[in-house]
Formats: structure tokens, C-alpha cells, sequence
């Protein structure tokens, strides 16, 4: 009898601590999401389309991809109706990327689906978006080199791209700037021809719309402007099919705000250079000092600053954060009000410093 009662206690405690032990999920029975591309439809609807890698259980096999396509045209419960769609457990704690199409960011806007995202507590850290000139699903049926997926390959064409030409972006410096009253936000722009992509630009937003764009090359000034960098590389034309590419280029702009006695607020920037020369066009070992090819540079970067900070101008988009500068160094001041009415209009002089730092061949 006691020894029918320890069995049926032991029995009672391996039932307690079964059901008490969370269940295991298998490898293979998980689809991890890695990137999600976001498309506006000719109806108005919205069209995510999700790329999942799937663990195969065989040795020396490659993990298989497979697109997951929900219409949510209202963005609500957008990680349940990707869930809806397979017998898989969705798991979004590896999404890297989203890309929204260009007529997506234009038309709907990024906020309401941002939000969605932000709202879920296991979202990477470094989220990156991005702009697709075409559809953005488009991009997930490419084949790319070394049999990198879609989301690899773009992920390291981004972060090449940040190295050298782009601004660092991700969705939490996109929002900072979306909710900053002395701000706007910005994000590259890329594009496909086959199974080619390639980054094209950067993108200035609006409130959380697509305003305006710029190219690769401006981009390269624009984040010059920006932030310090410690590499890049410049072409400086001196003339018709000549001129000297540098490398190695660092930079580092300083804005000052200076406020008037009849109140008036001017504002400058001092941007110092130094590069490393490395090729020459059509250019003689003898043509040019050191010190002339240091002014020439110093007046290519004068006049391209002074044109990107005149285009933004133009277009009222503030993605430097010239009027969050103004607000930190005057008391008291309606950033807002300045932004809409003064930024436009304000007079911003631009100094720059220029230094060879490796003269190779010149003397």
C-alpha cells in the first residue's frame, strides 16, 4: 500500500513538472522574418511582403527562403496576418529591414506603419529603412551574387554605403527626427535594374512623407555638412575632362549662431578637410602646387556646400538640423515658427579648410 502511494506521488509530481516545462520549438518549425517590404496598390490598399528563412534539418544544406504577402490596407495587426499565413511560428525578433516604396513614402506616408513596428518589443535595435524607386517587393525575387539573399546583399550594400557616401540612418534616428521640431528626417534611396541594385541617393522627408531627393554625389556633401566623417572619397574637376580624386577624406563642420543687437540670428558653418590625393586626370606632375591644388579643392567644396544648403532651403526641409542648432543657442525662441518662416530665408555663409595630407607625385 505505501509503496502503490510513493508511485502515485511520483507519478502526480512528473505530471506537475510536464506540464509546468515550456514546450520546445524546433528549429525548422520557425520561419524567422528578416526584412519586410511595404507597396501602395493601384486601389489604395497596402501590400507587405515579408521574407522568412526557414532552418532545413540536413547537414551542409542552406536554410530555404520563402515570401509571405498580406494585403493590410489599414496596417493594423500587421505582424498577425503574417502569422495568419503560415502553419509556422513568425518569429520577429531578426528583421533587419524594411523598404518602403517610393509611391508608398510619398502618398501613405511611414508613420502609421512605424509605429506598428515600434510597438513590438522584440524589433532589432539597428533597423534600417529604406526607399524603393520601383515596387519594393520587386526586390525579394532578385538573385543575387554568392548565394547572398536579398536582405544580405542590401544590408551590406547600405553599410558599404555608410562607410564612405550616406549619413548613418535607422528607424529610431528616422523617428527622433519625425517627432524633433528642429528637424526632418532622411533615408537612402535605392534602386534595382534586374538583379542589380544599387544605391541612388538620399531621400528628405516632410512630416513623415517623401518631400525631395538628392543624388549619391550630393549625398556624399550633404553628409559632410551633417556629421564628422572619417573616410569618403571627392572628385574635383579642374577644366574640361580633367581633374584629382581624393581618397581617405575626413571632415568636420562646426556651426556657429550668433545673435545681433537688432536681433537678428546669422548663422555660419566651418567645415574642415583633409584627404589623401591618389589619381590625376589629365593632369601634369608640374602643373599644379600643392597649395594651388588645396584652393582649388577648398573653392570645389565651398561652392557645393553653398548649393546643397540653398537646395534645402528652397524646398523648406531642414535635415541638418540647422533650426535645432538656432534653438539650443537662442533663449526663448518658437523653433517651429522659425523653421516655416525665417530658415528659408536665412543668409548662411560657409567657410571651408582644405589639406593634402599625401601629395603622391605633386609638388
Amino acid at each position: 500500500m505505501k509503496k502503490r502511494s510513493v508511485l502515485s506521488t511520483v507519478f502526480i509530481a512528473l505530471l506537475l513538472l510536464s506540464s509546468c516545462t515550456p514546450h520546445m520549438q524546433l528549429n525548422e518549425d520557425i520561419q524567422y522574418l528578416q526584412a519586410l517590404a511595404h507597396d501602395l496598390k493601384d486601389n489604395g490598399d497596402v501590400e507587405t511582403t515579408g521574407i522568412t528563412t526557414i532552418i532545413v534539418p540536413a547537414d551542409e544544406k542552406l536554410p530555404e527562403s520563402e515570401l509571405i504577402k498580406i494585403n493590410n490596407p489599414h496596417l493594423a495587426g500587421l505582424f498577425q496576418g503574417l502569422q495568419a499565413e503560415t502553419p509556422r511560428l513568425v518569429d520577429t525578433s531578426r528583421t533587419r529591414l524594411h523598404i518602403f516604396s517610393e509611391t508608398f513614402a510619398k502618398e501613405e506616408g511611414l508613420f502609421s506603419t512605424l509605429d506598428s513596428i515600434q510597438r513590438n518589443p522584440t524589433i532589432e535595435q539597428n533597423l534600417k529603412l529604406l526607399i524603393s524607386r520601383k515596387n519594393a517587393s520587386e526586390l525579394f525575387d532578385a538573385e543575387f551574387p554568392f548565394q547572398s539573399t536579398a536582405q544580405q546583399h542590401i544590408l551590406n550594400l547600405i553599410d558599404k554605403n555608410e562607410i564612405e557616401q550616406l549619413p548613418k540612418t535607422s528607424m529610431h534616428e528616422f523617428l527622433y527626427r519625425y517627432y524633433a521640431s528642429g528637424t526632418d528626417p532622411f533615408l537612402p534611396v535605392i534602386d534595382h535594374i534586374g538583379n542589380r541594385v544599387k544605391v541612388i541617393g538620399l531621400a528628405f522627408f516632410k512630416g513623415d512623407q517623401y518631400h525631395t531627393e538628392i543624388n549619391l554625389q550630393q549625398s556624399s556633401y550633404f553628409r559632410k555638412l551633417f556629421e564628422k566623417t572619417t573616410q569618403g572619397n571627392a572628385y574635383v574637376p579642374l577644366g574640361e575632362d580633367r581633374g584629382i580624386v581624393y581618397r581617405y577624406l575626413k571632415s568636420k563642420p562646426k556651426w556657429r549662431v550668433n545673435v545681433m543687437e537688432d536681433d537678428r540670428i546669422t548663422i555660419s558653418v566651418d567645415i574642415k578637410i583633409e584627404g589623401t590625393l591618389r589619381q590625376k586626370k589629365e593632369i601634369g606632375i608640374e602643373e599644379f602646387s600643392t597649395s594651388e591644388l588645396e584652393e582649388k579643392s577648398k573653392e570645389h567644396f565651398q561652392e557645393a556646400f553653398e548649393e546643397m544648403i540653398s537646395f534645402l532651403q528652397e524646398n523648406k526641409v531642414d535635415p541638418i538640423g540647422i533650426t535645432e542648432v538656432v534653438r539650443q543657442h537662442v533663449r526663448g525662441i518658437d523653433s517651429e515658427k522659425w523653421k516655416e518662416e525665417e530658415y528659408p530665408f536665412t543668409s548662411i555663409d560657409v567657410d571651408v579648410q582644405f589639406q593634402i595630407n599625401n601629395m603622391g607625385a605633386v609638388k
